[in-house]
């Protein structure tokens, strides 16, 4: 979905990366390793998340792994109330 709606292939690293760094998972961080560690970790893994992504994205590109087409099929289907079949399940009741 990321990459269908135009973010780059190292970007799409980057965002599953930057789910180490979200809130909650700071809030764990600083009651397991203290205060100190706690703002150590979240630069640590944004800088190692930048530089992730950078290398994703600079190596894939050089080698021609990138893919030119962002090809996805969306889903549209919903779940609908079909008189008929009701009718069927009844009757057989």
């Amino acid at each position: 979905m990321l990459w269908n709606g135009g973010i780059s292939f190292g970007g799409v690293a980057a965002f599953i990366f930057g789910d180490l760094i979200i809130p909650p998972i700071l809030n764990i961080y600083r009651k397991y390793y203290g205060g100190k560690m706690t703002w150590y970790m979240p630069v640590t893994f944004y800088v190692a998340m930048v530089v992730a992504a950078l290398a994703v994205e600079l190596i894939f590109g050089l080698s021609g792994l990138v893919p030119q087409q962002r090809n996805l099929g969306i889903l549209t289907e919903t779940i609908t109330f079909n008189c008929r079949r009701c009718l069927t399940s009844s009757s057989r009741l």
